[in-house]
């Protein structure tokens, strides 16, 4: 059976993304003799390919290729969002909302379930290949396809968790305000990943600000610093029974409850 760095191995071959050093030890596996490692390992590589061509097929485009530098950049950013202590609920809200947040534009929001296929344990590349399908998505505007990958048996981050659940779905809108917005939630797991392409800088004095939001309530999902603009993920805890994932431009700081229309609205449920 392979170990983690022949797994590795065989999901970087197939994504195209192998240094000199790794593609020779790949070249030196295939072109021995038959072995259940090399069987194993390109039964895993075929594997890869057969869910990334389902990937490209959907999304009828190509990766960029600069696809595996936006991964990275993705995965190594990924931060968790803390949310501001909240005041008691009102009973309604300082702004007049539906059940799902009004935008200040008609925008195209593609909601689709993730692939259902999961394993117990993880690695750097199952990560990868499941952002791989959301950055797709990003850069080419194509529907997210989910694929999860073996590894280690070290404990799975939310992140991870997340991505590799069975219930996880994925939903992106172009922003008002400039970029992408993808979220991927799992409700089993009571959280989201949001994935933020090219977020233009806010005004001075504003800065962008998530909500939970179920029916007339919203419940802060935390600040996006002014500085943490451009491609980047957060971690979004504690979704309970919300239905939607608003965004709006609030004072610097944050406020306790939306003061401004939402600019877009994601839906969780």
């Amino acid at each position: 059976m392979m170990d983690d760095r022949f797994i590795d191995l065989a999901h970087a071959y197939a994504l195209d993304s192998l240094d000199t050093e790794e593609h020779a030890a790949v070249a030196e596996l295939l072109s021995g003799p038959a072995s259940d490692l090399r069987s194993e390992f390109e039964a895993t590589v075929r594997q890869t390919r057969e869910t990334l061509a389902s990937i490209s097929s959907t999304t009828a485009t190509a990766p960029p290729a600069e696809l595996r530098s936006r991964l990275l950049d993705l995965v190594a950013a990924d931060a968790v969002t803390s949310a501001p202590p909240q005041p008691p609920r009102p009973s309604e809200p300082s702004q007049p909302s539906e059940s799902t947040p009004q935008t200040d534009s008609d925008t195209n929001v593609v909601a689709m379930p993730l692939a259902r296929h999961r394993r117990t344990d993880t690695s750097r590349w199952r990560t990868i290949a499941v952002a791989a399908a959301a950055a797709v998505a990003l850069l080419v505007g194509g529907a997210v396809a989910g694929y999860t990958l073996r590894g280690s048996d070290q404990t799975p981050s939310t992140t991870e968790d997340v991505l590799a659940a069975s219930d996880a779905y994925s939903a992106s809108v172009a922003l008002t305000v400039g970029g992408t917005a993808t979220v991927v939630y799992s409700k089993e797991n009571n959280a989201a990943v949001v994935l933020l392409d090219d977020l233009q800088k806010p005004a001075p004095n504003a800065a962008y600000q998530m909500w939970l939001v179920e029916g007339t309530n919203a419940k802060s999902a935390g600040v996006i610093a002014p500085e943490a603009v451009g491609t980047r993920t957060q971690v979004v805890r504690d979704i309970g029974t919300a239905t939607t994932l608003a965004f709006t431009i609030e004072p610097s700081g944050g406020s306790d409850q939306p003061t401004s229309t939402p600019f877009a609205a994601l839906p969780l449920a």
